[in-house]
């Protein structure tokens, strides 16, 4: 492998004739050209996946990089599915740097299979849904019931504002798609709504139906764990 170009060199001045660009300087540029246009929560996973290729490939030279110099990367009992998106992200980036900013000749990740995931072959009962629900804070179950009842994702929910509300319809849009929506308000919505209006700093005190400082300190692995436990839990007998 070719040794770390100089940090300091920037990649829009980048010629045949200079050192061989690196990971480090194409995930730089990409972070700064590319991320902006993503949703914030799909930008803060693509970050976070960044962090994890620099540490592993980034004073490489991207160029001398071959199919098998990902093989130990993928080659793990544990954590699979995360190095497989990773390397999604490397490989729209490798993408950028050969079509658009002509530093490399070819995206080597285009030869490198990964595993894929096997899909979902079902969908959680009302029973799991409830136990799981039983298991979280009142304030994150109310944030599960806003979330089955309007069908929304997790940011979206946070995101609520009770201004959002006209009449009897909720009024958003949605942060990944773009898309508007006006989602009526039924009346087990409504009660939802009443029980985070109860909350502290849910109602005349706040903005939001949801704090979003605390929902986001329920991190998405405390989720995964509360679910795991709610699907292993015996059903309830009749």
């Amino acid at each position: 492998m070719s040794a770390a170009a100089p940090k300091s060199r920037r990649m829009d001045t980048y010629t045949p004739e200079t050192a061989p660009v690196t990971v480090n300087e194409i995930l730089d540029r990409y972070e700064k050209d590319c991320l902006k246009q993503l949703a914030p929560r799909t930008r803060a996973d693509y970050r976070r996946h960044i962090r994890h290729l620099k540490a592993r490939f980034g004073p490489l030279a991207a160029e001398h990089l071959k199919p098998k110099d990902f093989g130990p990367f993928l080659d793990v009992r544990k954590g699979r599915t995360h190095r497989v998106r990773a390397l999604a992200v490397l490989s729209a980036a490798f993408t950028q740097a050969v079509s658009y900013w002509y530093v490399l000749e070819r995206n080597v990740l285009r030869d490198v299979k990964r595993p894929k995931n096997p899909p979902r072959d079902r969908l959680v009962t009302p029973e799991e849904f409830i136990r799981c629900q039983s298991m979280a804070s009142k304030r994150v179950a109310l944030a599960m019931e806003l979330a089955l009842l309007t069908g929304q994702r997790q940011g979206d929910v946070i995101g609520f504002r009770w201004s959002d509300i006209h009449g009897m319809e909720l009024h958003l849009q949605q942060s990944k798609t773009g898309k508007r929506l006006a989602i009526g308000i039924t009346p087990r919505l409504e009660a939802a709504l009443d029980a985070c209006w109860q909350l502290k700093g849910g109602g005349c005190d706040g903005s939001a139906p949801c704090s979003s400082a605390t929902l986001r300190r329920t991190s998405s692995a405390a989720s995964r764990s509360s679910t795991r436990r709610a699907l292993r839990a015996p059903s309830a007998s009749p």
